[in-house]
């Protein structure tokens, strides 16, 4: 994927997140019609970008996969792994 590509990509999470409209939603109309769009987040521009690369990373070939929804021994029905304490 190109650097442009993914620049554009994540500047069009900021720019929706921002002002969420039925225009800019990659949604099909009929979600729109049922749930409408999500309402802005005011979000520090940092803090934005940030979860806007984030959220553009897993669509990116070069970004590293690990195994998408195949936790530890969810599949083969396993416990859920434990997890420590919430963060604060």
């Amino acid at each position: 994927m190109s650097l442009k590509r993914a620049c554009a990509g994540v500047a069009h999470v900021v720019d929706y997140v921002r002002a969420p409209s039925a225009r800019k939603s990659a949604l099909p109309p009929m979600a729109i019609e049922r749930w409408g769009v999500m309402p802005p987040l005011a979000l520090p521009d940092a803090e934005l970008r940030a979860v806007a690369t984030w959220l553009w990373e897993p669509h990116d070939p070069a970004f590293p996969h690990r195994g998408m929804g195949a936790g530890a021994g969810m599949r083969r029905g396993g416990p859920p792994p434990e997890r420590g304490p919430a963060a604060p």
